[in-house]
């Protein structure tokens, strides 16, 4: 095909063709679909205190405020510690050499009661620590009545500083600086990745 045929076809279709208009179109899209509101605004309904936000339900509200609870965030820090302490218990036996006499070859009986005792000790030191820190940790919050980069390290350094305390002032002193700056690198990482 030539140039000048391509030419003529275009304008011919130009000239044929009916011009958009707009006001058309706009009126299309903006009243033909338009059906009146039955329902009142989310901002002008009662049982939201006139806000935008969605309405709470009980059972959100029930779930917020045991969460928000200290005496449930120690228990829930306690339980969890008492399972990583007690697979740390698990894995440092498996490290550690299990018996004082090295000829000596333990009985299954006795490997698996010591494992439980490892376990155990384990797991208790790990759950104290997770209950009296996030007792800390929330008390704190609670006092303050806010959450900042501040709460947990503090929260830390009284945890560790009390735990350090049955060993003397210098450890207690000593254990307080490193479970704060602990916790404040523990936060501090957690905080960069999001």
């Amino acid at each position: 095909m030539s140039e000048s045929n391509m030419n003529g076809d275009r304008s011919s279709l130009l000239k044929s063709s009916r011009p958009i208009v707009y006001s058309e179109v706009l009126q299309h899209i903006t009243e033909a679909h338009k059906r009146p509101r039955e329902t009142p605004f989310p901002f002008l309904d009662r049982h939201s205190n006139f806000s935008l936000l969605p309405q709470i339900s009980k059972t959100d509200k029930i779930i917020t405020v045991t969460s928000e609870n200290c005496l449930f965030r120690s228990v829930t820090a306690c339980i969890a510690g008492y399972g990583v302490g007690g697979i740390l218990g698990l894995f440092m036996y498996g490290v550690e050499s299990p018996t004082s006499d090295p000829s000596k070859i333990p009985t299954v009986r006795e490997t698996l009661k010591e494992m439980k005792t490892r376990m155990h000790s384990s797991g208790k030191t790990f759950a104290f620590v997770g209950a009296a820190y996030s007792m800390t940790e929330c008390a704190l919050d609670t006092y303050r009545g806010k959450t900042d980069q501040y709460t947990s390290p503090t929260a830390g350094f009284i945890t560790g500083g009390l735990l350090g305390l049955r060993a003397g002032l210098q450890a207690g002193i000593l254990g307080g600086i490193g479970f704060g700056a602990f916790s404040f690198l523990i936060d501090y990482y957690l905080l960069q990745r999001h």
